[in-house]
């Protein structure tokens, strides 16, 4: 019980202490919406909310690309513009049922290099636009209408279905 009670005052502290400078409390992360625009071979892919934080960091730092992106147990093997992976902090699945495919994600605790990298266009608390790294076409991936996704922010996730251009 005690230790809860410091964590109240703690929280009441910092919005006293926001309130005082003049600043408003951090937005609560949080997803509103996620649009596709382009084609399911080409997606451009917007993500609005609030709280986003800062761009994170490509992790691994390195592009999943030949010759790293091929150290065993990873099988990248496209080259060029492939972007890259930013650990849990900034993804995309599609969950459609016998193709789940993701890209952006880097999970080395369960062996997980995704060779399709994210292009990020423009990242702010607010907005996030990416496309998909060349791996995406070389590969034949496709995000078509109606199939299920799920993206991630820095921990924030949604899950929906693909529609484009408001269809």
């Amino acid at each position: 019980m005690r230790h809860g009670g410091h964590a109240v005052l703690v929280a009441c502290g910092l919005a006293l202490a926001w309130s005082a400078v003049g600043l408003a409390a951090p937005a609560s992360p949080k997803i509103t919406s996620v649009s596709f625009t382009g084609s399911p071979a080409d997606p451009t892919v917007t993500i609005v909310g609030a709280g986003f934080g800062s761009r994170p960091q490509p992790s691994p730092s390195y592009k999943p690309t030949p010759p790293k992106g091929t150290t065993p147990p990873y099988g990248c093997t496209t080259t060029g513009n492939v972007g890259y992976d930013y650990g849990t902090k900034l993804w995309l699945a599609d969950l459609r049922q016998g193709r789940v495919w993701s890209a952006g994600r880097y999970r080395p605790n369960l062996k997980e290099l995704d060779c399709v990298g994210l292009l990020i266009a423009s990242y702010t608390q607010t907005k996030v636009v990416y496309r998909l790294g060349a791996d995406y076409k070389v590969h034949g991936y496709q995000l078509t209408a109606g199939d299920p996704y799920q993206v991630s922010i820095n921990g924030v996730q949604k899950r929906a279905v693909v529609h484009y251009n408001g269809k």
